[in-house]
């Protein structure tokens, strides 16, 4: 399988994210980097990066890519029912939309390139870990048993 991401966001989240997944599951991918100026669209209709290219495909969002890499090893992100694959889809998602769009607001505040008001970025991260840490509380997994 083969990693496709951007040289220039090595540090992107998203592509971390895929990475911290493929090395829990003890994956080695084939990376392959590509300059911003690169046009994907003949593997990637978006052109947007990370993607995946598989013998059986290429999947090109991160948490579509998270979830095809633990069940190609046997690994089920969700569960044995539309319920907790539904809970896990959620959770997913909504780190996607707020936590790693929190995440890249200060990111980019840091780095200078646009102003961000980071105090009230940094509320809604620690409200989130807040909500995060109160469903883990007392459990292994954060959905299922």
């Amino acid at each position: 399988m083969k990693l496709h991401y951007s040289s220039e966001q090595t540090a992107n989240n998203r592509y971390r994210k895929v990475k911290a997944v493929a090395a829990a599951l003890g994956l080695n991918l084939e990376e392959v980097a590509h300059d911003s100026s690169a046009d994907l669209t003949t593997i990637s209709p978006f052109n947007t990066l990370p993607l995946l290219q598989t013998a059986e495909g290429t999947f090109f969002s991160s948490n579509t890519i998270v979830r095809y890499l633990a069940n190609s090893q046997g690994k089920l992100y969700g569960g044995q029912n539309i319920l907790t694959n539904s809970l896990v889809d959620q959770w997913l998602d909504i780190t996607v939309c707020d936590l790693e769009a929190a995440v890249a607001a200060i990111t980019i505040a840091t780095h200078g390139t646009v102003t961000v008001d980071t105090t009230k970025v940094s509320e809604d991260v620690h409200k989130f870990l807040a909500a995060l840490e109160g469903q883990l509380h007392g459990k292994k997994f954060l959905v299922g048993e």
